[in-house]
């Protein structure tokens, strides 16, 4: 009796222990939904750590606070913050991700990003784009940013913002040292100028409608690539619906 005991005590947990290893990889599954990891990327794409050390690069490898994302001439990668939210990196450019806890910043320093929010941030949640110039609050839509050197001065900088579905919330400090702000909606774009490179606009906000030329090049592949896309920018507003559908008639995409 003691040994037939001794038999199902032995069986038991072991099935208990194979029960909880079947089980182990959903749980890790369902953590790797809520953190940044590298879904795809094309070309020379390098990972940086905190300190600048560079990271070898993994499929699906998740992204720590701290790090950044640097892409390559004609590279590009994308990031998934989370599911039903992408970030797309665009040739020459540098990308720093700040998180702590439900609070995420992306650190636009160098080149352009093109965001897709389609799933709407909780209440506890935030999601920031910092660049030179402004700040920008996500909350659901999809924009894209670039901040690049002026080439007309020796240190300033321009950024573009876009909003292409939803809209956004912007903060900046103009030269005055005052804190300004302003909302973006779909079928508008922004662009802030800094003369001399200290994060300082120079005038206020070039505010404009967004024609085809706005949506070129890199905007226009990351609406092209996804028939959803496309038809939720269209549907944005009568603005963006012209300019799309004028766009894809030109033959340019």
């Amino acid at each position: 009796m003691r040994i037939r005991f001794r038999q199902w005590f032995i069986i038991g947990i072991t099935t208990l222990l194979l029960t909880c290893a079947v089980r182990q990889p959903v749980f890790a599954d369902d953590n790797i939904a809520s953190t940044m990891r590298l879904a795809r990327y094309e070309g020379e794409v390098e990972v940086e750590g905190q300190g600048g050390d560079p990271k070898t690069i993994l499929e699906n490898m998740r992204f720590a606070d701290g790090d950044a994302l640097r892409t390559g001439l004609e590279s590009t990668a994308s990031v998934s913050l989370d599911t039903g939210r992408i970030l797309t990196v665009a040739p020459s450019s540098r990308v720093a991700f700040s998180q702590q806890g439900q609070k995420l910043k992306l650190t636009l320093t160098e080149g352009e990003l093109f965001l897709d929010v389609k799933e709407k941030l909780g209440e506890e949640e935030t999601l920031d784009i910092q660049t030179s110039t402004m700040a920008i609050g996500i909350r659901g839509t999809i924009v894209y940013v670039s901040d690049r050197a002026n080439q007309d001065t020796t240190a300033g900088r321009i950024t573009t913002f876009g909003v292409l579905e939803g809209a956004a919330e912007i903060s900046y400090t103009d030269t005055s040292g005052a804190a300004r702000s302003t909302s973006v909606p779909a079928g508008e774009r922004l662009i802030l100028r800094d003369a001399d490179g200290d994060g300082l606009t120079d005038a206020e906000p070039e505010a404009t409608i967004m024609t085809a030329a706005d949506i070129a090049g890199f905007v226009a592949e990351q609406i092209q690539k996804d028939e959803t896309v496309l038809q939720r920018v269209q549907a944005a507003s009568d603005v963006l619906e012209n300019t799309v559908d004028k766009f894809a008639a030109d033959g340019d995409w």
